[in-house]
């Protein structure tokens, strides 16, 4: 398992990627736990894999604030596409929910 405590300014970063992207209400907090989620990822990354090994596609859009440049995958570890998915709540990582949320992907991860 890895922790990850998010400070004042990846919050902030994570909100207004969100609202950038038009989010609003619930569909708002949804985004903004997503794009934690990336950033939890990325520094998951930097800790364990040497840095030529992958890659934060979305890190112009999000450290930058830059809607126009995200990609339709997060990151790409080993040369393969990663889409990070980010939930508040464990059951939703379960096999069931996870085919039945995104029943187009052949390979189903969890780091």
């Amino acid at each position: 398992m890895y922790r990850f405590e998010p400070d004042e300014i990846d919050r902030e970063r994570s909100n207004h990627q969100a609202l950038l992207q038009g989010c609003k209400g619930d569909k708002l907090d949804s985004k903004r736990v997503g794009n934690l989620g990336e950033i939890a990822f990325e520094r998951f990354c930097r800790e364990y894999l040497p840095v030529e090994m992958w890659t934060w596609m979305n890190e112009e859009a999000i450290r930058r604030c830059n809607p126009e440049s995200f990609s339709s995958y997060d990151f790409e570890i080993f040369e393969y596409e990663v889409d990070v998915k980010t939930s508040r709540d464990i059951s939703a990582f379960s096999p069931e929910s996870l085919v039945e949320n995104d029943s187009d992907d052949d390979i189903i991860v969890m780091v």
